[in-house]
């Protein structure tokens, strides 16, 4: 089964991250390692995502902005319920386009998601695009928070009238701290006996040359430190999906980067908001979250709950990497892969990957079966044990499942997982 492969976690099979190499113009002047001015707000979605939860199962929430939610597919929540099975699981998307920490409270927001949270329900935190604030002085404007996690506030006027929410027929409003506002979320969380889940901030299309003279993309826009002290004073789980994602946009550079960020520096397409959720599943599977990783490694709090992934589907380290594996297994198919490091008993031969692109299959080898008469493929492996004991992802150019006997080892399953992509696993 592939819910058995050791250090992988589960997903269904996503194809819609595969990058689009369209070459998207953008120009920014935004300073890296800042908050940026206020966005437009993208359109909503039209997708009803607040459909009726089944009181029988639990939730996951997603909570936050428009980087989860707004047009169709375009926030990264979208793409979180397609690594999940839903027979056991509710996954609720209940970001907000435009909103804050403080904004997603004061409109009554949050005060809907209380309404049907249970005990058992998880709710995954993510805010720091919509807030920057300055001192917290009588003549604080901004919609984000005061910078900061203290306990400083201050008293202003509301502009606006609230029909609902905490400022409901309120005529003043006291503002708090990024950090006070999450510390109310984690605390309204576990009263109704869930799990609270902070998540660094989705990364920005922000690029800045290093000391090494190289672009890097930018990895925190000042909340990054925030978080991580409200994770470990409030002794809550912090799943930091902003650095796997900034390990996969980095090395695509620049060009290719911007393709997946056609509105502007945060708000990216489907396939870039694919891309995100496997960031945040592959950061939740880091941190031993029982949401998402069935072998647990050491965090005996983190397991708590069952498993809820789905176990009919493929890995997110496919999910992830697929385009980068394409590219690497057309250049071989091509003849313009690396030298062979080892014969395949005949069939085929082993390929040493170069460094960059060691890290695509375990132990940086993938098989090249290209002799007789079938069809040419290469092997990416995520497991090989001993003998002819292994499991991984094959690509064929031409898209045709590749013979039963194409690699060492009797198959167990060979499944299509994608165009061109197939799931294969031995018997042994």
């Amino acid at each position: 089964m592939i819910a058995s492969i050791p250090s992988s976690f589960l997903s269904r099979a996503a194809s819609s991250v595969v990058l689009s190499l369209t070459l998207a113009g953008f120009a920014n002047a935004q300073v890296a390692g800042t908050p940026g001015p206020p966005l437009p707000v993208p359109e909503q979605t039209n997708v009803p995502q607040n459909a009726a939860l089944d009181p029988n199962l639990p939730t996951i929430f997603i909570v936050g902005d428009s980087t989860a939610r707004n047009k169709a597919d375009l926030g990264w929540g979208d793409h979180f319920a397609h690594y999940f099975d839903t027979t056991k699981v509710n996954v609720a998307n209940r970001a907000i386009a435009g909103r804050s920490a403080r904004s997603y409270m004061n409109e009554g927001a949050w005060d809907k998601v209380l309404a049907e949270m249970k005990a058992g329900d998880y709710v995954l935190l993510q805010w720091g695009h919509n807030d920057g604030g300055g001192p917290l002085t009588p003549d604080f404007k901004a919609r984000g928070e005061g910078k900061g996690i203290g306990e400083e506030s201050v008293d202003i006027p509301v502009a606006m009238p609230f029909k609902v929410g905490p400022l409901a027929g309120k005529t003043t409003e006291t503002v708090h701290t990024y950090g006070w506002y999450n510390r109310k979320y984690i605390a309204d969380t576990r009263a109704k006996g869930a799990t609270p889940i902070l998540l660094t901030v989705t990364i920005r299309n922000i690029w800045t040359v290093g000391p090494d003279g190289k672009q890097h993309i930018e990895r925190d826009m000042g909340y990054r430190d925030y978080d991580f002290q409200i994770a470990a004073a409030e002794h809550v789980p912090i799943a930091d999906m902003a650095t796997v994602e900034a390990d996969y946009l980095e090395p695509l550079g620049p060009e290719k980067t911007a393709a997946l960020f056609p509105i502007d520096h945060t708000h990216t397409s489907a396939e870039g908001a694919g891309i995100a959720a496997g960031a945040v599943i592959e950061s939740l599977y880091r941190i031993d979250s029982r949401l998402v990783n069935p072998f647990p490694i050491g965090n005996k709090d983190s397991m708590i709950g069952p498993v809820y992934v789905n176990e009919n589907s493929v890995s997110t380290h496919f999910g992830l990497d697929a385009p980068r594996m394409a590219i690497v297994a057309q250049n071989i198919l091509a003849g313009n892969g690396p030298k062979p490091a080892q014969p395949n008993g005949g069939r085929g031969d082993f390929l040493k990957l170069p460094e960059a692109d060691a890290f695509l299959s375990q132990d940086g080898e993938v098989a090249y079966w290209h002799k007789d008469k079938s069809e040419p493929c290469v092997l990416f492996f995520t497991f090989r044990g001993i003998l002819d004991s292994f499991a991984g992802y094959i690509y064929t150019k031409s898209g045709r499942m590749p013979a039963t006997d194409s690699f060492l080892g009797e198959p167990f399953e060979i499944i299509k997982v994608a165009p061109n992509w197939f799931w294969y696993s031995s018997r042994n």
